[in-house]
Formats: structure tokens, C-alpha cells, sequence
């Protein structure tokens, strides 16, 4: 079973995580929050290193254990205290 089916079917999908993924759909595109790092006190756009300058809807890149997924607060949230 694929990794992120794996995921999907034992935790996501039990705890209603409907917007944690590896890929991005265009329909989450609005509501993602893009990253930011520090430079020269500003805060400027930070580059995924996973997804090599493609945008998060891209699905050429493989879904990592170590990182990668997408998620909502709220998903997350149900992840903390139910998982």
C-alpha cells in the first residue's frame, strides 16, 4: 500500500483530516499560507526544496516521510488531541 493511501486510510480520513495532503488540489490553492523565512529583517517567500520551484499542486514529487504534507490548523488540531 502506498504511503500516503497508508495515511489516508489510518489516520486522515478517521480524524476528518479532509485538508492534509501531499498535494495541494486547486481548490485549497487559496487557502494556503505561503511560507516565509527571514532576510534582511523582512519576511520574503520561502522556496519548498521538495517540490523544486514547482507549485504545490504539482504531483511529480514523491510524498516523504520526513516532510512534505500540507495541512490546516484545524486538521491539525484534530491530529494533536484525537490522534
Amino acid at each position: 500500500m502506498p504511503f500516503e493511501v497508508f495515511l489516508r486510510n489510518h489516520i486522515f480520513d478517521p480524524l476528518a483530516m479532509k485538508d492534509t495532503t501531499f498535494y495541494l488540489s486547486e481548490a485549497q490553492m487559496p487557502r494556503w499560507v505561503i511560507p516565509a523565512r527571514r532576510e534582511s529583517e523582512q519576511l520574503v517567500p520561502a522556496e519548498i526544496a521538495l517540490l523544486n520551484g514547482h507549485p504545490p499542486t504539482w504531483r511529480g514529487h514523491y510524498p516523504a516521510s520526513n516532510g512534505g504534507l500540507f495541512s490546516t490548523a484545524p486538521d491539525y488540531t484534530r491530529l494533536a488531541l484525537d490522534g
